[in-house]
């Protein structure tokens, strides 16, 4: 995965290393997607806010027979790639701070272009929630803040590509609990999304900012 940066004004991109005023930060996120020749689901995220976060339009060029499974609280919605399209599903928006199933039967790279969104709140429900960072960083759910805001007793069932399954932690009585004994938090990357569950909603606030 690689992530490219770049300071742009509101009317234009700079290429050289002129000062930057009243500046939004722009750049793309190049994702692996991967289906291995036989079919596997990818758990990913939508790291930059583009001018259009609808399915079709963030994911452009994936592989014929390519399927997006979107959560819409309590169950999927699904939009299919097929004959070099999507269908009308594919209108559903992919916002930073959520995220989608890829079902692929093979491998392709996405790009994620858009604006590094530094200072917003990712509010989820009780219950089931699929959410990722809306700031495009790898961190801990601790370092990220996504732990402050976690009800005791919620979990976090981060998807092992791998083994096409969920690794559970649990988040009670001030600290993690996870695969193996482990009592790390766990890890969230650049473009990858999480389900959480808990008894109570939160706001996850993200308050990064670039230099």
């Amino acid at each position: 995965m690689l992530l490219i940066l770049g300071a742009a004004l509101t009317s234009s991109i700079i290429t050289s290393q002129a000062q930057v005023y009243s500046q939004n930060v722009v750049g793309y996120v190049n994702l692996p997607i991967q289906g291995s020749g036989n079919g596997k689901y990818n758990l990913i995220a939508n790291p930059l806010n583009a001018s259009d976060n609808s399915i079709s339009n963030l994911v452009q060029n994936p592989v014929d027979g390519t399927f997006v499974y979107f959560w819409q609280g309590s169950g999927f919605g699904l939009s299919q790639f097929a004959f070099g399209s999507w269908d009308n599903n594919a209108t559903n928006l992919i916002a930073p701070g959520s995220g989608v199933f890829v079902y692929t039967s093979g491998n392709f790279t996405n790009t994620f272009s858009g604006t590094v969104l530094t200072s917003t709140t990712n509010s989820f429900n009780a219950g089931y929630s699929i959410v990722s960072s809306q700031f495009p960083a790898t961190g801990t759910a601790d370092s990220l803040g996504l732990t402050s805001v976690l009800p005791d007793g919620a979990f976090v069932y981060k998807w092992n590509f791998a083994n096409q399954g969920y690794d559970l932690y649990q988040w009670a009585f001030g600290s993690w609990s996870g695969p193996n004994n482990s009592t790390n938090s766990p890890v969230i990357n650049i473009g990858e999304a999480v389900f959480i569950y808990g008894s109570a909603g939160g706001s996850w606030a993200n308050t990064n900012s670039i230099n």
